[in-house]
C-alpha cells in the first residue's frame, strides 16, 4: 500500500491530458491521419457534387426524379464516407498509440504507479482521442460549409444525426483499439485484433471486397449450432498464428537491433580458494 507521505499530491487531469497531447503530437500518426482525411474528404465531395449535379440536370427533364434527390443522400453521406474510412482504418492507430507507445517505452508502468485513480488516466486518453476526432469532424464540416457557400440546402437535424452516428462508431472503434492495445504486445498485433473485432461486429472491410477473418468467425457462430465447427477454426487459427508470429518476430528484432538489449557486459567473478584446514577444523 502506498504511503501518503511519499505521495503528498496527486497529478491533476490537466497534467495527464497535457502529457497525452505531447505523446500524440510527437509522432507522425495524427498528422498523416489529418492529411489523408483531407484528401479523402476533398475527393469525396468533388465526386458527390458532380454526380448530384448530373442527377439534378436529369430532374429538370423528368420532374418525378426530383422527389428522390436529397442533399443528405447525394452530398453529405458520400462526403462523410471519408470519415467512415478514417474511423475504421486510421483512427484506431491513434488510439493504439496512446497505450502501445507507453508499453514500448516502459512509461506505462510508471504511469500506473501514480497516486491517482486509474479512471483518471483512462479519462485523459479519452479526452485526447475525442479532441482528435473533433478535428477530423471539422475537416468534414468544411465540405458542408462549401456546400452552403455554393447555395446548397442543409438539413441541420439530418446533418447532426449523421455526425452523431459517426461519433458513436468512432467511440466503438476507439474502445476496441484501446482494449486490443492493452492485451497485445505491439501496435501491429493490436491493429490486427482491432480489425478482426470490427469485422466480427459487421464493420470494417466488407466481405464482398476482400477476405475478412472477423466476419468469417461471426458467420461461423451460427454454423457451430449445426455442428459445423471447422468454419470458424481456420480464420481463428489464422489470427492466432499471425499475431503470435508478429509478436515473436518483433521480440527477436528488438533483442537483435536494440542497443540496450544487445549490449552484454562480461563480468569475471573469482571465488576464493577453499582452505582444507578450515574444513577439517
Amino acid at each position: 500500500m502506498r504511503s501518503p507521505e511519499l505521495y503528498p499530491s496527486q497529478p491533476s487531469l490537466s497534467i495527464l491530458i497535457a502529457k497525452e497531447w505531447r505523446d500524440i503530437l510527437a509522432g507522425h500518426t495524427v498528422w498523416i491521419l489529418l492529411l489523408l482525411l483531407s484528401a479523402l474528404v476533398g475527393y469525396s465531395y468533388v465526386q458527390a457534387a458532380a454526380l448530384y449535379a448530373e442527377a439534378s440536370r436529369s430532374a429538370i427533364e423528368h420532374p418525378e426524379v426530383a422527389r428522390g434527390l436529397s442533399p443528405l443522400d447525394g452530398i453529405f453521406v458520400p462526403t462523410f464516407g471519408a470519415l467512415y474510412l478514417a474511423n475504421t482504418f486510421l483512427f484506431p492507430f491513434i488510439a493504439i498509440r496512446t497505450i502501445a507507445g507507453e508499453k514500448q517505452t516502459g512509461s506505462l508502468k510508471l504511469l500506473l504507479q501514480l497516486p491517482c485513480n486509474f479512471s483518471i488516466v483512462i479519462l485523459a486518453k479519452v479526452v485526447v482521442l475525442a479532441t482528435v476526432w473533433s478535428g477530423m469532424a471539422v475537416i468534414c464540416l468544411t465540405a458542408v460549409a462549401l456546400w452552403a457557400w455554393s447555395g446548397g440546402h442543409i438539413g441541420h437535424c439530418e446533418l447532426a444525426n449523421l455526425l452523431a452516428g459517426h461519433f458513436l462508431y468512432a467511440a466503438v472503434v476507439a474502445g476496441l483499439a484501446l482494449l486490443a492495445a492493452a492485451l497485445a504486445e505491439s501496435g501491429a498485433t493490436a491493429a490486427i485484433l482491432t480489425l478482426a473485432a470490427l469485422g466480427f461486429l459487421g464493420y470494417g472491410i466488407q466481405p464482398t471486397e476482400a477476405a475478412e477473418w472477423g466476419y468469417d468467425i461471426q458467420r461461423a457462430v451460427s454454423d457451430a449450432s449445426s455442428n459445423i465447427w471447422w468454419t470458424g477454426m481456420f480464420p481463428g487459427l489464422a489470427i492466432v498464428l499471425l499475431v503470435t508470429g508478429i509478436t515473436l518476430l518483433g521480440e527477436g528484432l528488438n533483442e537483435t537491433l536494440n542497443p540496450v538489449l544487445r549490449k552484454r557486459v562480461k563480468v569475471d567473478v573469482e571465488f576464493p580458494a577453499a582452505d582444507p584446514a578450515a574444513d577439517v577444523s
